[in-house]
């Protein structure tokens, strides 16, 4: 058995029904990332819900995608497409996430310390 700063914790949900087919993972970092990394999450699959509303979480999160095109909708309905990775810091409100193909996503969701020691720039910069 590890030692309490060394254990980690894997959630695995897989989710099967009329609004789709998806596997959406999780790992909650050990007691030595915590303060920097709030989860590491990937997920794959179909959904029949294309749009998404995120409310704002105070972190930022780094994203990689594997095949599916995402996107940002703005004010206007207007889709900013990102096909490979994704940096979003912090919201001041909810952000409405576009994902029509699909996802095959990984993601890390970095606290304020977490994101200071990747990016060198101050949270409220990343909006």
């Amino acid at each position: 058995m590890q030692p309490p700063q060394f254990q980690q914790r894997l959630i695995i949900d897989r989710h099967d029904s009329s609004l789709g087919q998806w596997l959406l993972a999780v790992l909650l970092p050990n007691a030595a990332l915590k303060p920097y990394i709030r989860e590491i999450w990937y997920i794959e699959g179909d959904s029949s819900v294309t749009r998404e509303s995120i409310l704002p979480q105070g972190d930022a999160v780094l994203m990689f995608s594997f095949g599916t095109r995402h996107g940002v909708v703005d004010d206007t309905g207007q889709v900013e497409t990102f096909d490979q990775a994704w940096f979003s810091g912090i919201q001041q409100g909810p952000l409405l996430v576009d994902s029509a193909d699909g996802s095959h996503l990984m993601g890390v969701r970095l606290t304020a310390p977490g994101a200071w020691r990747l990016l060198s720039i101050p949270m409220v910069e990343t909006q």
